[in-house]
């Protein structure tokens, strides 16, 4: 198959193509600052894509999959009203499936995920995990450690330039 991509020396791949056409304009550093920012910037489409395909596939269709994704995170539960505002009144008879199902467990006007439904969920995140685990083939866990901090620095970066 044929790629648009190169290897430099260092074993790292690169756009010949891209790199052609900046390097009149940028030299060194910036050159490799914008030839990343465009890789990541393809790579996050790509990640975008991939993610809505896969969770459009998995909840699309199981609106008890929305309410538990809804409830994750939130120790404290969350307020029947809040959900029933987000998402509809029919949401009410979801919460009554879930809750024969021991998806989920009512304090008050509150409810919030049970174990079991901790477990379905867990399970769901795992499954897109695993179907989204082919984009980072052949990346060892060292460099997906140094890609999560680079782009994280880059949000917080983004930040800065916002708040100037």
């Amino acid at each position: 198959m044929d790629t648009p991509y190169a290897t430099d020396p260092e074993g790292l791949l690169y756009e010949p193509d891209i790199r052609e056409s900046l390097r009149s304009a940028l030299v060194g550093d910036e050159l490799v600052a914008y030839e990343a920012l465009l890789a990541l910037r393809r790579a996050a489409f790509v990640l975008d894509r991939q993610t809505k395909a896969v969770r459009n596939v998995a909840v699309q269709d199981d609106p008890a999959m929305r309410v538990l994704i809804r409830l994750h995170g939130e120790s404290a539960g969350v307020p029947v009203a809040e959900l029933v505002a987000d998402r509809g009144e029919e949401v009410l008879a979801v919460l009554d499936e879930l809750d024969r199902e021991g998806m989920l467990v009512r304090t008050g006007e509150s409810v919030r995920l049970s174990a079991l439904g901790g477990r379905r969920l867990d399970g769901m995140l795992r499954q897109l995990s695993d179907t989204l685990a082919v984009l980072v083939e052949g990346v060892v866990p060292e460099q997906l450690a140094l890609l999560r901090h680079v782009s994280l620095r880059m949000i917080l970066n983004h930040g800065r330039l916002n708040s100037a």
